[in-house]
């Protein structure tokens, strides 16, 4: 799922030179698991190796959230 949010955003030109070079940098440690969010320079990582993604964030002064995904059916909040 994640190659093909990648391949829409650099076809459709949303990515910027920011989000390409951090896309970059995080396939060089192994995290090739990673693309841009559809509203801003977000980027999702699914980390093979958290530690390893935490760091670069770190080490790079960039924001970052970390969260976990949900097993359940998608349902709408209220």
């Amino acid at each position: 799922m994640i190659q093909h949010g990648k391949y829409f955003t650099i076809h459709c030109g949303l990515m910027t030179d920011k989000v390409s070079a951090v896309l970059d940098d995080l396939k060089e440690i192994g995290e090739d698991k990673a693309t841009m969010a559809m509203i801003g320079e977000t980027i999702v990582v699914s980390p093979n190796d958290r530690n390893k993604v935490l760091s670069y964030c770190e080490k790079n002064h960039l924001y970052h959230i970390e969260t976990r995904l949900s097993s359940k059916i998608p349902h709408l909040l209220t």
